[in-house]
């Protein structure tokens, strides 16, 4: 990644029916805190700021109706959390008034999984870990995309990222996993990408076929509820507008404000470009939360815990 002028995620955008309400389930959940310093930049749309110790969420109001989609349908899915005290994390949300898909689901790869809906029906990915610290504050893993094209997608944010992708066999046949989507018959292949701060995880959902993922997606409907972005930390945009369309991507020619600019993968899904500089100098940079480089923390620490049990 060292050749990128894509640095991370500094955060993702959820356009929320009740802005206020789905903050103070963010904080009370998630442990999520008032991100006062992205607000005071003056993005588009007057959305409220979260931040993880790692990357954020911004909550912007946009008075359509609440949603209840599919996992599989095209676009950005969730945001996952982990925490090494998973089921502490769990009681949290529904202490908040979440819903789940499933109980904390072992699939045998060392990890649980369970997901979430806030009270909005947006997705969020609970994933237990292993005990490597004490703190159970959650931390932001990835950002999940649905996409119609797996091998495209990865060839973009692979060369977006200047990394590769691990990617996974094709995966049915499993009740666990239709417990976990809250899907009948799912088959699917995944990937995941290191984006700096936090992964990139794709998902190509081939069955069910009555909900298989397809370019077209209500996601992308001007005002439509749910995910609706992801915010990149770049070196500059001149750099990173290059950058993003050698790798296939798209920009926008509106004009948005100083420091940022709108662009989108091949497959449509929204993607501001926000110039660290302009971050840095508001104390909005992912570098300036807590922990910015605790997933690669993470990473070591679980090989080591690894390697004495």
């Amino acid at each position: 990644m060292s050749n990128s002028p894509i640095l991370g995620v500094n955060h993702v955008g959820i356009v929320a029916h009740d802005a206020p309400a789905l903050a103070r389930f963010y904080q009370a959940a998630a442990a999520l805190q008032a991100w006062p310093a992205l607000d005071a930049l003056g993005l588009p749309g007057n959305g409220l700021a979260l931040a993880g110790p790692n990357a954020g969420l911004r909550l912007l109001p946009g008075g359509a109706a609440p949603q209840r989609r599919p996992v599989s349908e095209a676009g950005f899915t969730h945001v996952c959390l982990q925490s090494p005290a998973i089921a502490a994390v769990r009681e949290d949300f529904a202490q908040a008034q979440a819903t789940f898909h499933s109980p904390l689901v072992d699939l045998g790869t060392g990890f649980l999984y369970c997901y979430s809906r806030d009270p909005e029906h947006n997705v969020t990915e609970l994933e237990g870990v292993a005990p490597v610290w004490p703190d159970a504050r959650p931390w932001i893993a990835h950002v999940n995309v649905a996409c119609a094209d797996l091998a495209g997608q990865c060839a973009f944010y692979g060369a977006l990222f200047g990394t590769s992708a691990a990617r996974s066999p094709r995966l049915r046949g499993d009740k666990r996993l239709d417990q976990i989507a809250d899907l009948e018959g799912v088959a699917l292949r995944m990937a995941w990408l290191n984006a700096g701060n936090l992964q990139i995880e794709l998902i190509n959902y081939s069955e069910p076929a009555a909900l298989a993922t397809t370019l077209s997606s209500t996601r992308r409907e001007p005002g439509a509820a749910g995910h609706a972005y992801a915010a990149l930390e770049v070196t500059s945009l001149d750099a990173a507008r290059a950058h993003l369309l050698a790798c296939g991507g798209t920009l926008s020619d509106s004009v948005v404000a100083p420091g940022i600019a709108l662009a989108a993968d091949p497959e449509g899904n929204p993607l501001w470009l926000l110039e660290r500089g302009h971050l840095e100098q508001h104390g909005a940079a992912f570098t300036q939360l807590p922990q910015p480089d605790i997933t690669a923390r993470f990473a070591a620490a679980r090989a080591q815990w690894q390697g004495t049990t």
